[in-house]
């Protein structure tokens, strides 16, 4: 081989290497780990199991996505997701739920005993507008661990809106007070199933 294509090949990679800019920030909807002051028991505490939340396919990927206009999503050239939107929902879901359910032990994966109860969320619809507003649209069963007893089946929607711009920040933000709110529409719909959570 000689200098000349070994020059241009090298030319190249550095070229590529200086317009490909900052790498992205990763961004996730859970909050830091609070540390716990003690060991806690949890034999005897009743077991409520969320079953992983599905999404949409087309939201449920690593991009962070802005909606524009009637059918079209925007990729953020700036942000990433730590996981799949699907995979931070149901764990961001699952966080809320523990400070709104105190008395259940919540788990996203199956344990060693019956549970007291399951919850499945489907989201129809979880779209950043370029306005700055979040709307979430879901729909939520709370059963007990009886199939065969009367579950509590609803569907509803949360608005959140971006405080501070659209930066990544702020959107990330917004959808995280969207599945706070979610959480309290759940977690009320655990309190008025029969035999309550």
């Amino acid at each position: 081989m000689t200098l000349r294509p070994i020059l241009a090949i090298w030319c190249l990679a550095l070229l590529i290497g200086c317009s490909s800019g900052p790498a992205p920030r990763i961004y996730v909807l859970s909050t830091p780990a609070t540390p716990i002051g003690a060991v806690q028991p949890e034999s005897g505490r009743p077991i409520l199991e969320l079953k992983p939340v599905s999404l949409p396919d087309d939201l449920d990927t690593s991009d962070l996505l802005i909606r524009n206009g009637r059918n079209e999503l925007t990729v953020s050239a700036t942000a990433r997701w730590g996981e799949r939107l699907s995979i931070g929902t149901t764990h961001a879901l699952a966080a809320a739920l523990v400070s709104r359910m105190p008395g259940m032990t919540i788990v996203t994966t199956p344990v060693y005993r019956q549970p007291a109860g399951s919850i499945r969320v489907e989201i129809e619809a979880f779209d950043m507008l370029p306005d700055g507003r979040c709307i979430l649209i879901a729909r939520w069963v709370v059963e007990g661990p009886d199939r065969r007893a009367p579950a509590i089946s609803e569907r509803g929607s949360v608005t959140t809106r971006v405080k501070d711009g659209l930066s990544d920040a702020a959107i990330v933000a917004a959808m995280g007070e969207a599945i706070d709110k979610l959480a309290d529409h759940i977690a009320a719909a655990g309190s008025r199933r029969p035999g309550a959570l």
